[in-house]
């Protein structure tokens, strides 16, 4: 059996289909609907203050410098704001190691004539490089080294063969020169390549005799270690004839003290001086990117600890400083 459920009549009387009417006073306290502004404006997002962007920005690209490269893909303000930090420290090598910038992780991938062509920074953004390590001299790098004077912190770990290399160097003015001492047989002191350099480091030595003459003649050297060992011998003299020199630091490669193979005569007379300081060091290019990223290396630890020696804090005997375990020992192939 079927059921037919009848439905509701409609009111044909138009005041009958009208919602109800509210009364005066609760009209009263209902708010008119808002309305969508039309300002552009209004749908952006908020922005920070340029300034305090800025700083932001430049913040990430200094704790981690490999990204540099990706955040200079963000905006045309962001990438003015990160170049100079991209390029603040420069490190040709074939070393690999995550403290490389990203410029010297990106050029190890590619050929020479890659490099060539398409990577070295332009004069443009070469005024910005403070720190370069040269781990390797080819013929296509020479003509690119003219491009970056601007240079502070020069570490050059290749050997340099005759004067026409050393000359490609004639134009910059270091205050920071780690080298051998091929420099001071080829190009002879008091050259402007030598007018401002305060800290040398002598990654190898192959004349003594010169060094004597030439170190003496640097108007503003206050910094000078080497490695080899040979040079404990002269390091006396080096003291007497250089007024201006605070530091000496000697850095053998390995912890293996051997003091006993060393000139008695003048350890004893290093040991009573407190400008010098014995310092095994092993992670040398590690200590270089710290220092010149960070402002952090083995002159600042040397300093300290000297300070330290005169202040009384330590025996005034002791001139042995151990403490670069902290450090990424970066494995320099390129010499």
């Amino acid at each position: 059996m079927a059921y037919i459920i009848p439905q509701k009549r409609l009111s044909m009387n138009p005041q009958a289909s009208q919602a109800p009417r509210l009364s005066p006073e609760r009209e009263r306290h209902i708010s008119p609907p808002k309305r969508v502004s039309m300002d552009p404006q209004a749908f952006q997002s908020p922005r920070l203050p340029p300034e305090l962007e800025r700083q932001i920005f430049e913040l990430c690209a200094l704790s981690r410098p490999f990204f540099v490269s990706r955040l200079m893909l963000v905006a045309w303000r962001v990438r003015e704001w990160v170049t100079p930090i991209l390029y603040h420290t420069i490190a040709i090598s074939r070393a690999s190691s995550p403290m490389l910038d990203a410029f010297s992780q990106y050029i190890s991938t590619k050929s020479p004539q890659y490099m060539k062509n398409r990577c070295f920074p332009s004069f443009r953004n070469a005024v910005h490089i403070h720190n370069l390590y040269i781990g390797f001299l080819d013929a296509y790098l020479f003509e690119f080294l003219h491009s970056y004077p601007a240079a502070k912190n020069l570490y050059i770990n290749a050997r340099i063969m005759d004067r026409s290399i050393a000359l490609r160097f004639a134009d910059f003015t270091p205050t920071r020169l780690y080298s051998t001492d091929q420099f001071f047989t080829l190009l002879l002191a008091p050259h402007p390549f030598f007018s401002q350099i305060t800290h040398l480091e002598l990654i190898a030595c192959l004349d003594h005799k010169v060094l004597l003459k030439r170190i003496p003649l640097l108007p503003r050297l206050t910094h000078l270690s080497f490695r080899d060992p040979r040079l404990i011998d002269i390091s006396p003299r080096l003291l007497r004839t250089c007024a201006s020199l605070s530091v000496l630091i000697h850095l053998p490669r390995a912890k293996e003290i051997e003091l006993h193979r060393m000139n008695g005569r003048a350890l004893t007379s290093l040991s009573k001086d407190f400008r010098f300081v014995y310092m095994p060091l092993k992670a040398h290019l590690g200590d270089w990117l710290a220092g010149a990223r960070w402002g952090t290396d083995y002159w600042s630890r040397a300093e300290a600890f000297i300070a330290k020696r005169r202040a009384g804090e330590i025996d005034e005997l002791q001139f042995m400083l151990f403490d670069d375990e902290d450090l990424e020992c970066i494995e320099e192939k390129d010499t």
